[in-house]
């Protein structure tokens, strides 16, 4: 979808990746946080990765930080469902196709 969307491989990548020279450091606080929050379903989030997250967003922002995280999670499920394509923790991401 992404590529659909003009967003460029040099961009997935960059996201898959998420090293913090390639975004504004409040940026990739954000990213590293959705990106744990989905790996671990929201629990075993690192301490200090909330600390940096409360430091630059406010409660409000947090929050939707975190709805959207929950959208893109039931979007996600609900594709692969219409596709029949179960999503696998085995998995790794292509993003040349």
């Amino acid at each position: 979808m992404g590529r659909k969307n003009e967003i460029t491989k040099e961009e997935i990548s960059a996201l898959i990746k998420l090293n913090k020279n390639d975004f504004e450091y409040k940026e990739w606080v954000a990213f590293s946080y959705a990106r744990e929050w989905a790996f671990t379903k929201g629990e075993n989030i690192p301490g200090e990765l909330k600390e940096e997250l409360a430091k630059h967003y406010s409660k409000k922002e947090q929050g939707l930080i975190t709805k959207l995280i929950h959208i893109k999670i039931f979007i996600n499920y609900l594709v692969n469902a219409l596709f029949k394509k179960p999503w696998k923790a085995d998995e790794s991401c292509n993003i040349n196709s």
